[in-house]
């Protein structure tokens, strides 16, 4: 079983085969050399609902090697008829679609028979709201302000909204005044007077232990309340019990198209392009972006994939669920990859540190993307996400030289120095780190990977120089010279 479960094959006298299956009737163990199945020519499949079809367009030569879930073209969200009592979430999760449930188990809560803002306001009375968040503006979002960048000086860190703390009837009140015109939304932990309103809640999650982790999450919003575009990194499964909203979501594969902030900053995982008024002189590939909208009610259960941007709009004042759970498997290889300590990591000079960073970062890009590839992945990441936020980093006289030598050899000039026992370790490191990039899909290990660079990066070299280390570190023609014990410049790499 290959690509995630979109194409099976075999090998059968060295022609590679491939089958139209349906999936929940075909499995590889039924497959064989006296399978009813036939062999037929190289066939590219998609699925499209529960089928897998034939894309008589494309060959397996065009997808041979580059094939992921990624390369799917998604024609609108899917919406599936259910039954209360058919658990969802592992093959939903399998599937990796944005798909809306019709008579699923949240049909049978007390919360879709009787919730509205009386009964929420009345059940919940003085309990406390914390950071409900009221403005003359529609849009809100999250910042994070322990994100390195807020320590940069140039980085404005006012919102448009005011944070306070209510009391559930004091919000209800707010939100049916109507001489308030203001909007009033509030996202915060699952309230504990309402827990049994949403029982059994077990089928949206994963695992018992992601049930036992309790990240359940209530939004609540006015008429018009629009959340800023984003991806979450777990698995969502998202409840709509009173009131209207309208989603946009963004396949995987358009996010280069969204120009993510940096992951340093306070809206990393966030969309630079305002949706409402997309500046496209500045963010030209976003126009290429294929959107999928779908209209949630109240009975809804709408499931997006980790990964997948989405922009959301209360047609309607509202009252949504929200359970997510951990993608596992990536979270692990994350955890190896952050906690693996590297040889820059305990070096005691900063010039030594800085170059066994960009060799680190060399290595580890071939081995991950092949080779060649150091050039594209660090355009993009300066393309996409700091193109726009390069003002914001002071400048340095020496910023241009941050990863040259001390060398006053001419035929050194513009390069990084480098020792032998530098290659040796940064090519060790670098085939463990790949070890847990591997698995991961590419498009999302392309994102997690921009991420660790940054990050990295910034621990190094401090947040004020993270964007003159992509920009003079990669220049094209930069290369290195090396140093040998007993030279003056060896002392770099103790």
């Amino acid at each position: 079983l290959c690509m995630d479960a979109f194409l099976f094959q075999i090998q059968k006298e060295e022609v590679l085969c491939e089958y139209e299956l349906f999936a929940d009737n075909v499995t590889p163990e039924t497959i064989n050399e006296n399978s009813a199945y036939a062999c037929s020519p190289l066939v590219y499949l998609e699925r499209k609902e529960n089928l897998l079809v034939k894309n008589e367009s494309l060959t397996w030569e065009k997808v041979k090697g580059t094939w992921t879930e990624d390369n799917l073209e998604f024609e609108g969200v899917r919406v599936l008829e259910w039954e209360p009592e058919k658990e969802f979430a592992m093959d939903l999760a399998r599937s990796s679609i944005p798909t809306v449930l019709k008579n699923s188990v949240i049909t049978t809560w007390e919360a879709s028979k009787k919730w509205s803002f009386e009964y929420i306001a009345e059940k919940m009375g003085d309990f406390e709201l914390k950071n409900v968040k009221k403005s003359e503006e529609a849009t809100f979002f999250e910042p994070d302000f322990n994100a390195p960048m807020t320590r940069l000086e140039s980085l404005d860190l006012s919102v448009h909204y005011e944070v306070e703390n209510m009391t559930a009837s004091e919000f209800f009140r707010a939100l049916k005044d109507p001489d308030d015109t203001r909007y009033y939304y509030f996202f915060g932990d699952f309230p504990k007077p309402l827990y049994s309103d949403i029982l059994p809640a077990h089928m949206l999650y994963m695992t018992v232990d992601e049930e036992l982790r309790e990240k359940q999450f209530i939004w609540i919003g006015k008429k018009g309340v629009k959340t800023h575009t984003h991806f979450d990194q777990d698995w969502n499964f998202y409840a709509q019990i009173v009131g209207h909203k309208r989603f946009t979501i963004f396949p995987r594969n358009s996010h280069e198209h969204m120009y993510i902030y940096p992951r340093i900053h306070p809206m990393w995982h966030k969309s630079q392009v305002d949706f409402n008024s997309p500046a496209l002189g500045t963010f030209p590939v976003y126009k290429d972006a294929k959107p999928m909208t779908i209209d949630v009610g109240p009975g809804d259960l709408l499931f997006i994939p980790p990964y997948f941007w989405h922009h959301v709009e209360t047609l309607e004042a509202s009252v949504s669920i929200t359970t997510w759970s951990h993608q596992n498997v990536i979270y692990e290889h994350m955890y190896g990859i952050y906690g693996y300590d590297k040889k820059f990591d305990t070096m005691l000079h900063k010039k030594g540190q800085i170059i066994t960073l960009r060799v680190y970062f060399e290595f580890l890009i071939t081995e991950i993307f092949g080779s060649g590839e150091t050039q594209r992945i660090i355009d993009k990441l300066i393309r996409h996400r700091y193109k726009n936020m390069s003002h914001l980093f002071p400048v340095r006289p020496d910023d241009p030289y941050i990863c040259d030598g001390e060398s006053t050899n001419p035929e050194h000039e513009g390069k990084s120095p480098v020792a032998q026992h530098i290659i040796q370790s940064a090519s060790f490191d670098t085939k463990i780190i790949a070890q847990h990039f591997d698995p991961i899909p590419p498009v999302i290990a392309e994102i997690l990977f921009l991420d660790y660079m940054e990050e990295i990066v910034e621990n190094i070299v401090g947040v004020d120089r993270v964007y003159a280390f992509f920009r003079y570190c990669f220049e094209d023609g930069k290369g290195f010279y090396l140093t040998r014990p007993g030279e003056y410049e060896h002392r770099i790499w103790s």
